[in-house]
């Protein structure tokens, strides 16, 4: 018997009395398989006799062997169950949870309603006037889970299910019991697309961080894709990129998206009251009312403006303390390697000036960090690096520069030299045709902003900076003894 089969032939066997299996619906997450019933004559209430219901058939991972994967598997199940239960104390009519369960060696059978649908499938059809009725439906179900200190952790459209008329928020096996403590979190666990950036810095997860996953889902309803979908590093998207304007939005609409996708929780709405009164429905405005309506919606415009810009400075401070704190570790492991040998060497910096100097039998290898590194988007900072002889003046160019990118949220170090093409020795910009050297200030940052176009003043070549790279330059240097 095939394996689903299998399933839905056990939960006949166990529950028959209660449901009859009709038809498999569809495969789920991690070998699930969802199949649609109905409840026999026989349940407690006779009406419901008939009434369609969802049985979700689970295998446990205790059939691979793998400890992390049952202990994760079935706290999961376990953690859906709970906080369904607990939800089902209060009012939960814009939620859709579990009902029943069963269990039969390595397999747990959940009942839910039959949704109608998922909001999957509404994504970029609806007017904006009918987002904003889902928002509110949304806001509502929100509402509950705040009453029940419930954060959901996974909003998105596939978690929003359309039953007994109206959409109402479903999948609760990653939420948080935030009144429960000692408790596995799995905090991060939700969809990337869908996170907000302090989920990515500080980990923290609250009814704000679900407000912002909602402002994701909104967006996506009227553009058709969540708001970084396209982005090579989505974690740094959220933490500090603009989403792409919407064109010719309702002014309602986009001021809501606005603030539900600030940067900062503070800037966003501070409840799911809040956005449901952002949501309500409106007659027909006045003239003046939609003089207001345009004007609010420019002020969430400049506060999400605002929220990007600080986020991305406050993402570029990081960024470069973390650079700093790499680039010091790399000098003072240089240090100790030249003095386990018998050279005299000296090595000191100076915080202040971010600045580091590492002196060998009279010669000195320095690196200066220069200001400016907000010019260029995909720079955490620059530098320029000498090796000189005691007693010699600087020189007009460097001996190389030092480079900190971003990769995947961590600051990456390189060693560049550049060669000087024609137009850089024309415009007596970098000394002698094919002498690789480093640039000062300002010839740097024009450097790098045409490496692409090989224009002047250089074509640019780098190296992964490493201790090994350090050692080579400052001994080649001192060995050769001559100027560049």
């Amino acid at each position: 018997m095939a394996e689903q089969d299998r399933l839905g032939a056990e939960f006949v066997g166990i529950r028959g009395d209660r449901y009859s299996i009709v038809s498999r619906i569809a495969p789920g997450r991690r070998g699930t398989i969802v199949y649609r019933a109905l409840k026999n004559p026989v349940t407690t209430v006779a009406e419901n006799a008939g009434e369609p219901v969802a049985v979700k058939a689970i295998p446990h991972s205790a059939r691979s062997h793998d400890f992390a994967a049952w202990y994760r598997d079935g706290r999961l199940i376990e953690r859906e169950w709970d906080i369904s239960q607990e939800l089902r104390r209060l009012s939960h009519d814009h939620l859709l949870l579990l009902e029943d369960r069963a269990v039969d060696g390595d397999i747990e059978y959940h009942v839910m309603p039959l949704a109608e649908e998922t909001l999957s499938a509404k994504v970029g059809t609806l007017s904006d006037a009918q987002i904003l009725a889902v928002v509110r439906e949304l806001a509502h179900g929100l509402i509950e889970l705040a009453a029940a200190s419930v954060v959901h952790r996974d909003i998105k459209p596939s978690n929003v299910l359309f039953w007994n008329d109206r959409w109402r928020l479903a999948d609760f096996e990653i939420s948080q019991d935030l009144k429960r403590e000692n408790t596995a979190t799995w905090t991060g666990s939700g969809t990337r697309n869908y996170q907000a950036p302090e989920i990515f810095t500080a980990g923290r997860e609250n009814m704000l961080s679900d407000l912002y996953s909602l402002g994701c889902l909104v967006y996506e309803l009227r553009t058709g894709q969540p708001p970084f979908a396209d982005a090579t590093d989505i974690p740094g998207a959220h933490l500090s990129a603009a989403p792409a304007p919407i064109a010719d939005i309702d002014p309602q609409l986009g001021q809501l998206i606005h603030l539900l996708l600030a940067k900062r929780p503070a800037a966003r709405p501070q409840s799911p009251e809040e956005v449901l009164r952002l949501a309500r429905p409106s007659t027909t405005p006045s003239p003046l009312r939609q003089q207001f309506r345009k004007l609010a919606a420019r002020y969430a415009r400049e506060i999400s403006e605002r929220s990007v810009a600080e986020a991305r400075q406050d993402r570029r401070r990081r960024l470069t303390g973390e650079a700093i704190v790499r680039l010091d570790s790399l000098l003072a492991q240089a240090t100790r390697e030249l003095e386990s040998t018998p050279m005299d060497v000296v090595f000191r910096k100076d915080e202040h000036a971010s600045s580091w100097f590492i002196r060998l039998y009279g010669h000195q290898l320095s690196i200066i960090l220069v200001d400016g590194s907000d010019r260029v988007d995909d720079i955490v900072c620059m530098g320029v690096l000498h090796v000189l002889a005691e007693g010699e003046r600087a020189r007009r160019y460097a001996t190389a520069n030092v480079v900190c990118e971003e990769a995947d949220g961590i600051p990456r170090w390189s060693l560049l030299r550049f060669t000087a093409n024609g137009l850089a020795v024309e415009s007596d910009r970098i000394g002698r045709q094919g002498r690789w050297v480093g640039l000062k200030e300002s010839d740097l940052w024009m450097a790098w902003a045409h490496r692409k176009d090989a224009v002047a003043p250089a074509i640019l070549s780098r190296t992964n900076l490493t201790v090994d790279v350090l050692l080579e330059t400052l001994l080649t240097e001192a060995e050769s003894g001559s100027n560049p």
